[in-house]
């Protein structure tokens, strides 16, 4: 069953995608801030296959986080989410998918289904 780590310091938008996804079959890790997420990704080494974070977060950002756990997981895919995010923002982020806020649970599941596969049935 893969893996999604899910960062974001907005408790409501976290538990939304922690639960569609878990209704999809994923498996999923939360960290509220980038600092947390590092640290969950070092605990975990071998077990994320997806990072999903926001962009616009307090301490790291999304982008310093995403590229410090890609450093550790290399070729580890990253979906970066913000509701407010510039040109040059999301430039500096490739090669990660974006996902607007807000978004359908449908297109979120879509697009994590694109870049970690389809969870095996149990």
């Amino acid at each position: 069953m893969p893996t999604v780590l899910v960062v974001d310091d907005d408790v409501q938008v976290s538990e939304l995608v922690a639960v569609v996804l878990k209704c999809e079959g994923f498996s999923v890790l939360i960290a509220r801030s980038g600092e947390e997420a590092i640290d969950v990704a070092q605990a975990h080494l071998d077990g994320i296959d997806l990072l999903i974070t926001d962009i616009v977060m307090p301490g790291i950002d999304g982008v310093a986080t995403a590229r410090a756990i890609q450093a550790m997981i290399p070729n580890l895919p990253a979906i970066l989410m913000s509701g407010a995010c510039n040109l040059s923002t999301l430039e500096a982020a490739r090669p990660a998918s974006y996902l607007q806020k807000p978004f359908t649970p449908s297109r979120l599941v879509q697009l994590v289904q694109g870049l970690a596969g389809t969870p095996r049935a149990a």
